[in-house]
């Protein structure tokens, strides 16, 4: 037969090493010259056709409806094609190429339009079952333009990939919106039987993924994440190098850069990650403008910070090794100015963040009213959320106050320390401890306890001592009061009070349950003005709440928790 012409035929066809059956009927073609011989058919035009045939792996029928023509052993075609099956209509394919049917191999021309995904019905893996183990349950749609070719065992795509609105959830984040374009190639190896009789299931032999410009937002970020860069798959396992950018408000810019592997039969990989440089500047740029979590959590700040490591993953399990730099962040709470903050600390946990113990964080404090201070911070953040403070002293006033270990845990607020008094001046101490009229010189030495429960703060008795002679002056006024009077002893004292020259001094401090406190300032010395220096033995008690040290307790707590809420967020 030389020529068959078929107008809106309606069939099932399959085309199979060499011969074509419609509706269940072979109907053998020509040789490759195109010569038909006895059984053959020289030219076989299909117009206006609908065609259901079935591709190997596949797991629903391709109907196409168009026109195809078959010339000895070419079979051409032009047309839309669509799945049926499960999902019906799942993709939509226009479509123009030619298929050597003896050959088994051809190319085609395509545009590829996909139903709009459900994570609770249509899924990629419903169009290729490759993909069910390499991508999650998705929304959203994609579509792709390119070539196609083709081999009875293999398929090679050339096509650039466009994304609408691809949604989908990994371990630890949510993903709303993904959408831009890639280039896609690689290579898609068929189902086979060995001489065995073996089944090797279709799976991708390679892929790759180049210039891509993906634009992805997330509920975590302020604004879309652009990412650019490429990927390949070979063997089981994939390999990328891609580079993130987000613009915030205020010209506030994230960029990460990422270079690793990820294994899709382990469901494991490793990156390693840069963060760069983001530099903050209190009235403008914010990490809030990145990471809104952290606007409910974190001052306005000045500074910048940065991040370096690598990233380790296990299905939904992530494991960091990250080294985050801080350099002269400074900020201001209630209470204080904390500036020059300068730290290197290594996050071993993202979601929520953790860390190792001995991290350090040096920095500069200025309490309300006091003078600036170097403090130093060993720490380690659990995922509680809790922070183990490991270490805390402060070079305060030419001296040092140091603390005993102790943990804040929103959980369980309840802290429980001792500030450790080491040569630390006089007159700054009286400051501490909110005492007015009371000056002098000299340095302290010894141990207070503190015990924070239920916003209240309660001081152990305890006592600091002068290590050297000092000169102590009292003009308080409550003193006054005390010991004035017509007496020329009790006034004599008063003078000598004045501006006394001790040579032992301590200072003991006292709290009631009620809450109520004290000060025992207990003196050995003399003025030399009063009395030709006449030695005086004073023990005078002065009443306190400890007002100030109650208030840089209590906020220091109630700043530490806020974070660590925020971080549970």
């Amino acid at each position: 037969m030389e020529k068959i012409e078929i107008q809106g035929m309606r069939a099932k066809i399959a085309i199979d090493r060499g011969q074509i059956t419609i509706g269940g009927h072979a109907l053998p073609v020509a040789s490759t010259s195109g010569t038909p011989d006895a059984a053959g058919v020289g030219l076989l035009v299909l117009s206006d056709a609908e065609i259901e045939t079935a591709i190997p792996d596949l797991p629903e029928p391709i109907r196409l409806v168009g026109r195809a023509v078959v010339t000895g052993p070419t079979f051409e075609f032009d047309g839309i094609a669509t799945t049926s099956g499960q999902h019906p209509s799942t993709v939509e394919i226009v479509a123009a190429g030619k298929h050597d049917i003896v050959a088994g191999s051809g190319a085609a021309n395509v545009t590829i339009k996909t139903k709009k995904f459900n994570r609770d019905g249509t899924q990629p893996k419903d169009l290729l079952p490759a993909l069910g183990t390499t991508l999650p349950p998705m929304d959203g749609q994609a579509s792709a333009a390119g070539t196609v070719q083709w081999t009875r065992s293999t398929i090679s795509p050339d096509l650039v990939v466009h994304l609408d609105r691809v949604g989908f959830d990994t371990g630890n984040a949510k993903v709303v919106d993904v959408s831009g374009e890639f280039h896609l190639s690689g290579l898609l190896r068929l189902p086979s039987v060995s001489a065995t009789g073996a089944q090797t299931p279709a799976d991708f032999d390679s892929i790759v993924v180049s210039d891509a410009s993906i634009t992805a937002v997330t509920p975590s970020l302020a604004a879309p994440l652009r990412v650019v860069g490429k990927a390949g798959y070979a063997s089981g396992s994939v390999k990328f190098d891609l580079a993130a950018k987000m613009s915030g408000p205020h010209e506030s810019v994230l960029e990460i850069v990422a270079t690793g592997a990820h294994d899709f039969n382990a469901s494991s990989g490793n990156s390693d990650v840069q963060v760069k440089t983001m530099k903050f500047h209190r009235g403008s740029k914010q990490p809030k403008d990145l990471l809104p979590g952290l606007g409910m959590t974190l001052p306005p700040i000045d500074g910048q910070a940065s991040a370096k490591g690598t990233v380790h993953w296990n299905g939904s399990t992530i494991v960091p090794d990250l080294l985050v730099r801080l350099e002269d962040i400074a900020f201001d709470t209630d209470n204080a100015k904390v500036s020059s903050i300068d730290a290197e600390i290594r996050l071993s946990g993202l979601v929520p963040p953790s860390t190792p113990p001995h991290q350090i964080v040096k920095a500069l404090l200025q309490p309300g009213g006091l003078p600036v201070s170097a403090l130093t911070l060993q720490f380690q953040l659990q995922t509680k959320p809790a922070i183990i403070v490991e270490a805390l002293a402060s070079e305060f006033a030419d001296g040092k106050i140091s603390a005993s270990p102790f943990t804040i845990d929103p959980a369980h607020p309840a802290i429980d320390t001792a500030l450790r008094f080491s040569a630390v001046n006089l007159e700054r101490v009286l400051g501490l401890l909110n005492i007015e009229g009371v000056a002098g010189t000299g340095r302290l030495d010894g141990t207070v306890g503190l015990h924070v429960s239920n916003g209240k703060l309660r001081i152990d008795d305890s006592r600091l001592t002068a290590s050297t002679p000092g000169i102590l002056r009292i003009s308080n006024r409550w003193l006054t009061e005390q010991l004035g009077g017509s007496n020329e002893t009790v006034r004599q004292a008063t003078l000598a009070l004045n501006n006394f020259y001790y040579d032992t001094l301590a200072i003991e401090l006292a709290q009631a349950k009620n809450g109520d406190g004290s000060v025992m300032l207990r003196l050995q010395g003399s003025n030399p003005a009063v009395l030709q220096g006449q030695k005086f033995n004073f023990n005078i008690k002065l009443e306190s709440n400890f007002d100030r040290l109650t208030e840089i307790a209590l906020r220091s707590v109630t700043v530490a928790h806020q974070l660590l809420r925020g971080k549970e967020r």
